[in-house]
This record gives C-alpha cells, structure tokens and sequence, in this order.
C-alpha cells in the first residue's frame, strides 16, 4: 500500500521543440518539462518495539524481559564486590542475563545501589566496606531495614569511583548499557535520606558532582539521568527519573522543580535545582510507576490522569515497575495508550517527487516527522534506497539499490509532530515517465543497519519502507 499520491504536470505546449531552442532556452525548457508528484503518509497508530524507548523490564525476569528492547539492572554493591578491588562480573551477567540480551540487541537501564530498605536487617554496601568504615547508620523505620552509609567518607568516595571505572571499563565502550539512572546516593538511590532518624545527612554538592563524575567518565556513551533536577547534574547534560509516574501530587511536583527550579533542603547541605522546563528534548526522562497505586487503578480506572502525566513528563523509558508480562496482557488496552506518549515516533510523512521528462534527472523532497512525545538521543541517521537502472535489478533485497544517506537530524526533532525535510536530487536517467523504486529506512551510524521500525502501512523490504516507484 502506499502513500496517498497527488500528481502535478507542467508541459509546454506543443510536441517538438528545434534543437536550437532547447539548447538557447535549456534552463527553460527544463523548467517546464517537469512532473511533480506528492505522497503523503499517515501514521498507523501501532506501537513498535523500538530501540531505546518504552517499558523497561527486569534484566532477571525473563518472561517479561523478551517483550521489552530495554531491560532493567538494578545492582547492589554488595552484589558487586564481596571482596575489596575483586569485581563479580561473572555472576551478574548470569543473573541479569547480559549476554543473552547484549546479543538480542537488547539494551539497559542501570542503577548502582548503595541502600534499598527491605523486610530485614542488612547491607547493600559491601561488608569488608562497612568493617572500614562504620560511620553509617543501620535503621528500622517506616521504610523497612537497612544500612545508611556516609556519602562523604573519602574512602567510600575513593572504593565508589573504583568500583564504577570496573564497571565501565567493561560495559562502556558501546551504548549497551543506554541510560544510568545515578542511584548510589539514598535511599533505593533515589537521592533523598529519611530526615529525623539519625542518619548521616545527604551530602554536599561538591561532593554530589564525584558521584556523578564517575560514572559520566566511565560511561561516555551511556546518558545520565538524576533522581530531581539537580544544578550538579547541568554540566553533565543529566536528564531526570520520576519512580512515582502515575502518582499525580507527586509527579506534579516534580514537573514543578523541573519548570521552575527550587532547592531539596537536607539537614546539613542544600542541593540546587536548575529550571529547565525543556530538558527532555536534550535529555532523556525515565523512571518507574509508582506502588502507591495498583495497576488497576492507573491502566484502567485512572487511564486518562496516567497517560496525562506521562505525556506532559516526556517520558523515554518507564521501568522496572511497569505492566510487562501477564500484566501486559490484562492491561494491554491501558498500556498501549500510554506506550504511545513513551519515546520517539519517527515516519516519513510526505515526499515531493520532481521529474524532468528530458534530463532524467529527479529532485526529492522527504518529510521526516516525529508524532512521539521525545526525540531520540543517539545518533542515527536517515537513509533512502533508490532502485538502481544498471547492475543487478532482479535482486530482491536492497543490493539492488543505490543507498544515500541524507541530512536528516532526528535527535532535533523533538516531538509533538516535528519535521525536518531532505532535499536530495537523483542524476541518473530514467526512461521517460518512470519513476524507481524507493524505500527509506533509518539506520545505525556506525553499522549502517536498519535499526528503527516506522508506524506506515506500506510495503516494506528488509526492514526499508517504500515511498513510491514501480
């Protein structure tokens, strides 16, 4: 099926013209001798499992993990380093199955932890850790059980920083690991420490910036993202994670200091936020659903405030709390209208198609519209596929094509219907009234493959969406 098509001819009157006239009058006589045809294309209302975007499931859990293009790890430092400087990848990567989803082109959302309050009395940093430093505090509060550490104890620091280059040194050289959401500090990394218990208050923004430093230089490619919109994440381009989306008070809240600024006052240093009512479209928004409200509430009796907020957040991602698996199927109707405000949405919309009878040559004219509520924040790039007039033209696969990539940014286009248009002319001859095949196709810059599904209900071929031709 393709596009709905609108065909404007301009033909100068008569059937020959002396050869003396078309080469005095060429530019003329090109001018007029011209057809120009114009697609448009609709989106089709699908929701595609795209990279980078959408519900990300728990790395561990399998069933729901197979669903999703982004899986979540959340890692404990206990987890990590049992023992000082030795560094347990093997069994994360068996437990959070890294390798499985590394191959299935999978790619992950990762929090390091320091402190996640449970049913019982424990600790999330390492013990060797704790022995060396025990100027923390356990408790036993409304948030459950655990161990606050003191996030200004320089060897902390120092064992942190060491611990994270670990990790990037072996997951940071690609965008496997996508987005890390800057846990470390807080409880469930969540950059707030319980006020009135006696624990070590949150730590400076000096200090602040080294955790997030650490993983910035150990992750260059990964985008960081912090719990509120903190003055020390700015120099970083940190965007921000909401773990109460679906909760209105809480996430119309955390739109405000976003919109407006403001200050989280602690018990001994203040942390900065920096207004930027814009930063999703340079930064992505993540996070989770909250637990203060079940499923049912936010996917089916409280659709419409869910999908509200989602949309006026600009959210990228939402996990690992999210309908994934047997929730997915009893609240797809819910999920699906919110999956639709989550991430990019990237489709060619329109295609001006101009023909010189004479030359041959072709000038395209190819809208690229994003009705996502995001833009992407990787770099891809869009590419056209042109049926070639010499070579192998039997092939059924685009082999037979002439690939031209062209100049199409689509991390500038932000969302909410943003276009951008490429202008690109063909100088090869067709015969007369013939127009080639074309697909367009968006594609990984550094492997040139074809990585991102569009909503168009067109032919398709290898993954490329055909534009027109015969």
């Amino acid at each position: 099926m393709e596009g709905k098509k609108i065909t404007i001819k301009k033909l100068i009157a008569g059937a020959l013209v002396a050869a003396a006239v078309v080469r005095i009058s060429y530019p003329y006589v090109m001018e007029k001798y011209t057809v120009m045809e114009q697609y448009i294309y609709e989106d089709n209302g699908e929701i595609q499992d795209n990279p980078y975007i959408g519900f990300a499931a728990d790395a561990r859990h399998i069933n729901a993990a197979e669903g999703t293009s982004l899986v979540y790890v959340g890692l404990l430092w206990s987890d990590f380093e049992k023992e000082e400087g030795v560094y347990d990848f093997e069994t994360l990567e068996e437990e959070y199955y890294l390798g499985r989803w590394k191959e299935e082109g999978k790619n992950v959302v990762l929090r390091f932890v320091c402190d996640c309050p449970g049913d019982e009395a424990h600790l999330d940093i390492p013990r060797w850790l704790y022995e060396k430093t025990r100027d923390g505090k356990r408790y036993d509060n409304s948030y459950g059980m655990g161990y606050s550490p003191n996030y200004e104890n320089e060897y902390f620091i120092e064992c942190y920083e060491k611990a994270v280059k670990a990790l990037g040194d072996r997951y940071g050289n690609d965008d496997f690991i996508s987005y890390v959401e800057m846990g470390a500090i807080g409880h469930w990394g969540e950059w707030h420490i319980k006020k009135g218990e006696g624990l070590v208050p949150m730590p400076s923004e000096e200090t602040c910036t080294r955790y997030i430093k650490a993983f910035a230089d150990a992750f260059p490619k990964a985008k960081i993202l912090l719990r509120r919109p903190y003055s020390v994440g700015v120099e970083y381009g940190a965007g921000v994670y909401n773990d109460m989306t679906g909760e209105e008070d809480s996430t119309t809240e955390w739109l405000s200091w976003i919109k407006e600024g403001g200050v989280h006052k602690g018990e001994k240093y203040n942390l900065n936020y920096t207004a930027n009512p814009d930063i999703w479209k340079s930064s992505p928004v993540g996070g989770e659903f909250t637990s203060s409200h079940s499923f049912n509430n936010m996917f089916v009796r409280n659709i419409d405030r869910t999908v509200k907020l989602v949309k006026d957040s600009h959210m990228t991602f939402i996990g690992p709390k999210a309908p994934l698996s047997d929730d997915f199927e009893k609240y797809e109707d819910g999920a699906l209208k919110v999956l639709r405000y989550v991430g990019y949405r990237y489709r060619a919309s329109e295609l001006k198609l101009t023909r010189n009878l004479l030359s041959g040559v072709i000038k395209l004219e190819l809208k690229i519209t994003n009705d996502g509520a995001a833009p992407i924040y990787f770099d891809k790039k869009v590419v056209l596929y042109v049926k070639k007039v010499k070579g192998n033209t039997s092939s059924e696969d685009l082999s037979s094509y002439e690939r031209i990539e062209t100049d199409i940014d689509l991390k500038s286009l932000y969302g909410n219907g943003t276009s951008a248009t490429a202008k690109i002319t063909l100088n090869e001859k067709y015969k007369k009234g013939e127009v080639p095949k074309i697909y367009v196709a968006i594609e990984d810059v550094e492997k040139n493959e074809i990585s991102i599904k569009m909503p168009m209900d067109v032919e398709t071929l290898d993954g490329a969406y055909l534009l027109t031709g015969n």
